[in-house]
């Protein structure tokens, strides 16, 4: 087991990204928006304001401004957990590539 974490934690890692960015499947199959999770509200905030921003043609740099500024806020809100714990997994990658070198 000892020799299997390094594997084990990029898995979970690897799986642990997918979940987090998976939305389609909410898309697909949730359709009360209660149950939504971070993902799926992300999405409909960016896509409400891409869709508020083409809608008007008055104000249209302000409105352009505050659309551009909702899908950087909520890129960061996205990433920021995962760049939270990469730094605790990666020593489990370092040492999985550091294990299997052979030195002479």
């Amino acid at each position: 087991m000892p020799l299997s974490k390094p594997a084990l934690a990029t898995i979970a890692l690897f799986n642990g990204v997918w979940q987090w960015n998976d939305f389609m499947t909410t898309k697909l199959y949730v359709t009360n928006e209660g149950l939504y999770p971070l993902q799926m509200r992300l999405y409909d905030i960016i896509v409400k304001a891409q869709a508020a921003s083409t809608t008007g043609l008055k104000a249209q740099v302000a409105i352009s401004t505050t659309s551009r500024g909702v899908q950087l806020a909520t890129i960061m809100i996205t990433i920021l957990p995962i760049l939270i714990l990469y730094p605790f997994v990666q020593r489990y990658f370092v040492s999985g590539t550091m294990l299997g070198a052979v030195k002479e």
